[in-house]
């Protein structure tokens, strides 16, 4: 007799899930601390990370699909979930006089039919508000919005149509951030595409902030700062997440 393994959520409720998005596009994606949420289903969590990426307080950062299922098999009981580990993302060190650029190595965590193996993040030569995944995505701000203080990176697809817009939040005289970051997507993705294209965007995102601490944290200070990182790993590492608290 074969087990008849329980529904998932979304095949008992018709609640899109994460794949239906993928293949429908128009669909807003927002970062909130460690979790990514959908603007148009905002206590549906999408995503979560070990660490907020606009913090850039680890050396890697891990980013997990929460996925939803029925208790029982007959279509009653409790929606559980659980983490699915898809990617971690870190810095690689290249030397090479004729590239200078940054890179972030984006490691697929499942197997190759969900996940890309190995995909490398290359920041453009100003910085990391361009980017590109070889094979994959380029983002970068058009030419007529780069003075613009409150312009869009715009994510494409290797045949040049536009994926989605990233919306990227000012940031105070303090360093915190005056809104929440949120990416746009545009295109019609599968799951496995969607999932890459949200770990470049946090990859981008950690980056850029890392950047931006490297370049702003005194010397003196770089101890200190250390110490509060490590703290905070640690209690990254011991507290549950959010999708964890349902």
């Amino acid at each position: 007799m074969s087990t008849q393994h329980p529904p998932t959520y979304q095949q008992v409720t018709g609640t899109p899930s994460s794949e239906q998005h993928a293949a429908s596009g128009q669909e807003t994606l927002v970062l909130d601390g460690r979790t990514i949420i959908s603007a148009q289903e905002p206590f549906h969590v999408l995503y979560e990370l070990n660490t907020s990426p606009c913090d850039a307080i680890t050396r890697a950062c891990d980013l997990h699909k929460v996925r939803y299922q029925l208790s029982r098999a007959d279509g009653e009981g409790q929606v559980r979930n659980r983490l699915d580990h898809i990617y971690t993302f870190k810095e690689k060190s290249t030397f090479s006089l004729r590239d200078l650029r940054k890179h972030v190595l984006i490691e697929g965590k499942t197997s190759q039919k969900r996940t890309y193996k190995e995909t490398l993040l290359s920041s453009g030569t100003t910085g990391w508000t361009s980017c590109t995944a070889d094979g994959h995505f380029t983002a970068r701000i058009p030419i007529t919005d780069r003075l613009k203080s409150s312009s869009q990176i715009v994510w494409k697809s290797p045949d040049g149509t536009t994926a989605a817009l990233e919306a990227r939040p000012k940031r105070r005289a303090d360093g915190s951030l005056t809104g929440l970051a949120q990416l746009n997507v545009e295109a019609p993705l599968k799951a496995k595409d969607l999932d890459l294209l949200v770990a470049c965007w946090m990859a981008r995102l950690w980056r850029e902030s890392k950047a931006r601490l490297d370049e702003q944290l005194p010397s003196h200070k770089w101890k200190n700062f250390k110490k509060l990182a490590r703290y905070q790993r640690n209690m990254a590492r011991l507290g549950g997440g959010y999708a964890a608290a349902f």
